[in-house]
């Protein structure tokens, strides 16, 4: 009877030590996975960066060691890698490779930036790092071995953008005149690649610019009422604050709360002359308050002439940030082209089958994207 109690507790024990090994390998194993994903996130948010609208090898070169340096920086931080680990690098436990996927072959770009960022994360025994657990232990095995993968892409098909419950679309609400051909000499296209001045520098870290510091991206001059013209979201006296806070959902109520580059989403008012008249200098404040922020913007373009008053449609989106308000007959804001990131973005894969034969194909954003993770 003894040895038969002794037999089931020795069973019973074995079953307890087995579960909570495996209640373990489950629980280390989603840690992992976060810590997995927290990194191919930081290393594709990474890889937006403005240089990233450079043409350049040695860009490219610099932006993927940026983004490694950055994803295992978030593997340290999500414990995935000791700091230890983190400074030598012959005992990584996170491996990130940068690829570029088919929506990137017949870009412009010789060597495009790449939109798709995998991680492997794992723990092994032959690097000190393996997972113990009591029953391999037991029997002698030692530490295990276990790995993770993330990936994340960074999708630019960008069709519109939608306001999150707590995150409005940071956009200016000011049309920008458009014309792919380049032909129309106050377009955006015709401004990017005409006769153009590198005279200041971004830092990131300040936030600011500075000046006589050139950074390989251009200062572009935009005039209002020729090169911009105001919209009108809600009412004509809420576009200043819009410039400053963004666009939420009640502002984009008459549109279906989403700004979209197909049907009637993308049909906006503009200001009239008289409401332009009355809120100048209210707008002119709210451009000089963004420029001196530093941030990013959106700014909605359109192939179509625009007079004030004139419903607009939008074709596309250009992100830049405010260099200087230059007051005036006409009034001018410089602005240098930059890259963003926003979670309030519309991808063409977010659209039901129906709005994607109806709007088209879409071609690659090279200003804004949005970065997911991939299942």
């Amino acid at each position: 009877m003894s040895l038969l109690f002794l037999m089931c507790f020795a069973l019973a024990l074995l079953a307890l030590v087995m579960a909570l090994d495996v209640a373990a390998l489950y629980t280390i194993r989603g840690q992992m996975h976060s810590a997995c994903e927290s990194s191919v996130l930081a290393a594709a948010l990474a890889l937006t960066d403005d240089q990233q609208l450079i043409d350049d090898p040695h860009v490219r070169t610099h932006l993927i060691e940026r983004a490694r340096a950055e994803g295992r920086k978030y593997a340290v931080a999500n414990n995935l890698i000791t700091p230890a680990q983190h400074a030598t690098s012959q005992i990584a436990a996170v491996d990130l490779f940068f690829e570029e996927s088919s929506l990137l072959q017949g870009t412009p770009s010789s060597q495009p930036i790449p939109d798709l960022v995998q991680g492997v994360g794992y723990r092994r025994g032959s690097t000190g790092n393996g997972l113990h657990l009591v029953l391999p232990e037991l029997f002698l095995f030692g530490p295990l071995d276990l790995s993770v993968r993330s990936m994340a892409q960074i999708d630019r098909e960008i069709v519109g953008f939608r306001p999150q419950q707590s995150l409005n679309i940071p956009m200016v609400p000011m049309v920008v005149r458009s014309d792919p051909s380049g032909k129309d000499p106050l377009s955006w296209e015709a401004l990017i690649s005409g006769d153009i001045q590198d005279a200041y520098a971004f830092d990131g870290v300040e936030g600011r610019f500075h000046p006589n510091a050139g950074d390989g991206l251009p200062e572009i001059t935009l005039t209002i009422q020729l090169n911009t013209i105001p919209l009108v979201c809600t009412v004509p006296t809420e576009t200043s604050s819009q410039i400053v806070d963004g666009l939420d959902r009640p502002s984009l109520a008459s549109l279906g709360g989403q700004i979209l580059l197909a049907g009637p989403q993308a049909r906006l008012k503009t200001m009239t002359s008289s409401e332009f008249t009355n809120q100048r200098e209210h707008l002119l404040q709210s451009l000089e308050q963004v420029g001196g922020s530093g941030q990013a913007r959106i700014w909605p373009l359109t192939i179509e002439s625009t007079e004030l008053g004139s419903p607009v449609e939008i074709t596309g989106f250009m992100t830049a940030r405010i260099v200087a308000v230059e007051f005036g007959s006409p009034t001018r804001i410089r602005v240098q082209p930059a890259s963003l990131s926003s979670a309030t973005a519309i991808t063409r894969k977010e659209l039901s089958s129906k709005q994607r034969g109806e709007l088209g194909p879409v071609q690659l954003n090279p200003y804004v994207a949005k970065v997911r993770l991939l299942p």
